[in-house]
């Protein structure tokens, strides 16, 4: 379930300039879209899509018999407090939205006093090895597949290339990336799609020290095989899901 069907969010952006002030400091990204932090409005949603689907909102009643609800975010203050997202009961009859996205608490305020057990964060992984690469393993791609599905991401100066050429730069790179990733394990960057980690490697195309895109890498049972590239700032919100990214190659852009 999407938060936005779960509960109506109110002045979403607002909140969300509230909860950067409580989190510990990091780039959430320049304002865009009428988001002042779009890699954190992008983490809240869809922390809340893998907390609802795994159970873990906590509902309750206050003292005043008022029925509430609320998720850890994940994220901690500077003081290394949870920080919950609290819901009560949407009063607005005619909305589709049964709760109401009240504001980001910590996990001592007296709102969520009557929350018997106050929910974990979110798990995306079952062991700490599937967010390693196995360099052991094969690593195809389909150039073919990227380049007609994902062509608008690649860079401009690249456009003026034909199909062949793109291929054959595409299928260098790679070679490239899996070197630098059986040297480096942190070039692998784990992101969680369609229920499953995934990594994210850099290509570099235009200059051999500034990667240009990002292929998804799937893990098949013998192999890993990506079919998919990103620009980096898609990559870094996919990426944040889980963990802040800390690989030299992953930053947000400047633009």
């Amino acid at each position: 379930m999407e938060l936005y069907d779960f509960a109506y969010c109110g002045d979403f952006n607002e909140k969300i300039k509230r909860l950067k002030e409580m989190i510990i400091d990091e780039n959430w990204g320049k304002p865009k879209n009428g988001k002042d932090f779009p890699v954190l409005h992008n983490y809240i949603a869809h922390y809340f899509k893998k907390i609802h689907q795994d159970n873990q909102i906590a509902y309750a009643e206050n003292e005043n018999g008022e029925k509430i609800a609320c998720f850890n975010t994940g994220l901690l203050t500077n003081t290394y407090n949870d920080i919950y997202a609290y819901f009560v009961k949407n009063k607005n009859q005619n909305s589709s939205q049964e709760w109401f996205l009240v504001e980001f608490l910590t996990g001592n305020s007296i709102k969520l006093s009557k929350i018997a057990e106050l929910p974990r964060i979110a798990t995306f992984f079952n062991s700490i090895d599937d967010l390693f690469f196995d360099t052991k393993l094969e690593l195809r791609l389909n150039a073919e597949h990227i380049l007609r599905d994902n062509y608008e991401r690649f860079p401009d100066e690249l456009k003026q290339y034909n199909n062949i050429m793109l291929v054959n730069l595409l299928e260098g790179a790679i070679k490239i990336a899996k070197k630098k990733i059986e040297r480096n394990y942190k070039t692998a960057v784990p992101q969680f799609f369609d229920n499953k980690i995934q990594f994210l490697i850099p290509l570099c195309l235009l200059d051999t020290q500034k990667p240009d895109i990002a292929i998804a890498i799937s893990k098949d049972t013998n192999y890993y095989y990506g079919a998919t590239c990103l620009t980096m700032d898609m990559a870094y919100n996919n990426a944040r899901l889980i963990v802040k990214p800390e690989s030299d190659w992953l930053r947000l852009s400047d633009d």
